[in-house]
């Protein structure tokens, strides 16, 4: 299988996305939703112990990664329909998630 020659427009996508550097903060993120460190860890695919340093005083940096993930949800929560996103992550790939973590 051969895979996709990308279009201008998608090559001009993954230029904009590798030198973006938005990001939110797990502080601002938590302002804005009602989410609990253990949703917080889960979301971002972070240990409890992590997400708590976060938050300690003086607080641990978050990784890129930790404030993009955020900055994504934050962008797309109203954006992707519900349908989508079963599609895009099934119940059952969700339930083989959680137990790996257990």
């Amino acid at each position: 299988m051969n895979p996709k020659e990308l279009e201008p427009r998608e090559r001009a996508l993954l230029r904009f996305y590798q030198d973006c550097h938005y990001g939110l903060s797990p502080q601002e993120f938590r302002r804005r939703y009602d989410v609990s460190y253990r949703e917080l860890a889960a979301l971002c695919q972070i240990s409890l112990s992590t997400v708590k340093r976060l938050f300690a005083s003086p607080p641990t940096r978050p990784s890129a990664d930790v404030m993009r993930t955020l900055a994504i949800v934050d962008l797309l929560r109203d954006q992707i329909p519900l349908s989508l996103l079963r599609q895009l992550c099934p119940p059952q790939q969700r339930q083989d998630r959680e137990k790996g973590s257990s």
